[in-house]
């Protein structure tokens, strides 16, 4: 049997996710300041991981917000942001009415916008026009309510897309002297995107631990090549 890095499997909560990364390197498909804890079982996994074939990629998120915040990154090929904000109702004690946290709700997400400047760069440097560029987005949102004490229910939504912006002028179709005639009126279409949502509803005592976990993925490969 031939084990490839292909045949490693990934989870966010427990959650299997088929693309992990944007165009195998790129990014990962989830916000570096969502993640919490990330364990890695070469061997010997878990039974809840069943039915890996190599290592297993477990990734934990964040499970606690106190208090408004959030970060933005910007850089030359992307930005990414995440904002999160906990989940404040009264509760009636001896001295009055407080606040208590009864949960949190967590936003971010990613934009690549590579054909803003990777094709003005490679222009300038290689006095060639860029045909085509990568292309990639993706969004997490996680909310947790308490129901009470010891119960709580969890919503997790992430997805992704990848695909290539093609970025030919109709103008500049027409084959030049030199061109190889077999990718003269070629026609190149890249996309792959997966959207999961998992709901966790969770029995905590303190002492005993229970979790209960429903979710659904979706996932759309196309690819498209015509030549004429």
């Amino acid at each position: 049997r031939c084990i490839t890095p292909s045949s490693n499997r990934y989870f966010i909560d427990e959650m299997p996710i088929n693309n992990p990364m944007h165009f195998a390197g790129f990014h990962s498909v989830i916000s570096n300041d969502l993640m919490s804890e990330i364990y890695l079982f070469a061997s010997s996994f878990p039974a809840m991981f069943s039915g890996a074939t190599a290592a297993v990629i477990s990734i934990n998120t964040v499970d606690e917000v106190e208090r408004f915040g959030g970060s933005t990154d910007i850089g030359l090929i992307s930005a990414t942001t995440l904002i999160s904000t906990p989940i404040n109702r009264d509760r009636v004690t001896e001295y009055g009415i407080e606040k208590e946290n009864a949960g949190y709700f967590i936003v971010s997400g990613r934009i690549g916008y590579l054909s803003l400047f990777i094709p003005l760069f490679y222009e300038l440097v290689m006095d060639e026009t860029l045909e085509s560029i990568p292309e990639y987005w993706d969004y997490q949102v996680k909310a947790k309510y308490f129901l009470n004490s010891r119960n709580s229910v969890t919503i997790l939504a992430i997805g992704s897309a990848d695909y290539f912006k093609i970025l030919v002028d109709e103008d500049d179709l027409e084959p030049e002297e030199g061109d190889d005639p077999l990718f003269s009126d070629l026609d190149f279409q890249y996309r792959q995107s997966f959207h999961n949502q998992g709901i966790y509803y969770t029995f905590d005592t303190g002492n005993f631990r229970n979790k209960v976990m429903v979710y659904s993925s979706w996932s759309d490969y196309y690819t498209y090549v015509d030549a004429q």
